[in-house]
């Protein structure tokens, strides 16, 4: 770790943390010479990209701010701030510093793909492709760019397009999420059930998806007839859980015993159209004990319904409330 008051090697065990992803570690080094770099812009834009890595986007923004009064001259605090307001929904503040980074430098790549993200938000695809091909000319392999492209030619149905972006991405980024994410989406939609679970499983590595719960417990792997309790974890809204219980009679056939947490409101309803099977409100992990697997709701699809003939398991009218429920 850097000691204080060395200014050089503070920043350059800073850069080294923020590029191995170790943002609390880099702002705690940060902290600790704050003093020593105090008047370095590039000790506020160190700040503010740590915070923003750390979700806390409103302490970014005021970083930022501060090492554009230091230097006014670099294009990276204005696009940080951009970055951030983006993260907070509030793309047409963000327009405006994105703008003013390529002001100072009118080639400034992040700032160009900022301002793509924006009229993607704003439904103006052209622009939003405008700005991505611009960007892509001075890196034409820069992963987020052509993820983000993709996005925009599948938001309009050009998957033909929008494919081949996907897969060249993951060529360059095996592990990038958001594009293994959009593409398991896109093959979903087509039929392409197979591999369009498989990358959907990557939405646990996205920003902005819940956090994968659970993780101590090893993972089912389906139905083996084996005397286990498994855990079926709730991990989106209400109408998804409804969904996704499309296969609990399939659960209900297995030797396996299942507790599947779910919204409360949804209790009474799953109890009585699947009485095999257990339930219990989200929040109460307390009350689970002697659980020897875990899996999260939507991933049975990947155990369960791989093809277009597993969807025909699903009964008509699956869910039948019963008094207790009405």
């Amino acid at each position: 770790m850097a000691k204080k008051n060395d200014p050089k090697t503070a920043l350059e065990s800073v850069k080294l943390l923020i590029n191995k992803g170790k943002h609390e570690q880099a702002l705690e080094v940060l902290h600790k010479n704050r003093e020593a770099l105090e008047e370095d812009p590039v000790f506020h834009n160190a700040v503010g990209v740590c915070l923003a890595a750390l979700r806390e986007h409103d302490a970014a923004v005021k970083a930022f701010l501060e090492s554009i009064k230091k230097n006014p001259l670099d294009p990276m605090p204005y696009t940080g701030i951009g970055n951030s307001l983006a993260k907070n929904l509030q793309f047409t503040e963000a327009e405006k510093y994105f703008q003013l980074s390529l002001v100072v430098d009118e080639n400034y790549h992040d700032a160009i793909v900022g301002l793509g993200v924006a009229a993607f938000q704003r439904s103006d695809y052209a622009a939003c492709e405008q700005h991505f091909q611009r960007a892509l000319k001075s890196r034409p392999n820069a992963p987020t760019v052509l993820t983000n492209l993709a996005n925009s030619y599948a938001a309009q149905g050009r998957h033909a397009e929008a494919i081949p972006l996907l897969e060249r991405t993951l060529r360059l980024d095996p592990q990038n999420a958001q594009a293994h994410l959009n593409l398991g989406l896109m093959q979903l939609g087509m039929g392409q059930f197979e591999t369009g679970w498989n990358h959907y499983e990557y939405r646990f590595h996205e920003d902005n998806f819940i956090q994968q719960k659970f993780k101590d417990l090893p993972r089912w792997k389906g139905p083996k007839g084996e005397a286990a309790n498994v855990l079926v974890w709730a991990e989106q809204g209400v109408g998804d859980e409804i969904m996704f219980a499309s296969m609990f009679s399939q659960l209900s056939q297995c030797t396996e015993t299942f507790v599947i947490e779910c919204d409360p409101r949804l209790k009474p309803l799953f109890e009585g159209a699947f009485p095999k099977l257990n339930f219990m409100a989200k929040a109460n992990y307390a009350s689970v004990t002697g659980i020897q697997y875990q899996i999260s709701i939507a991933s049975l699809a990947q155990l369960l319904r791989t093809s277009r003939e597993a969807f025909s398991q699903t009964p008509a009218g699956f869910l039948k409330p019963t008094a207790r429920a009405l």
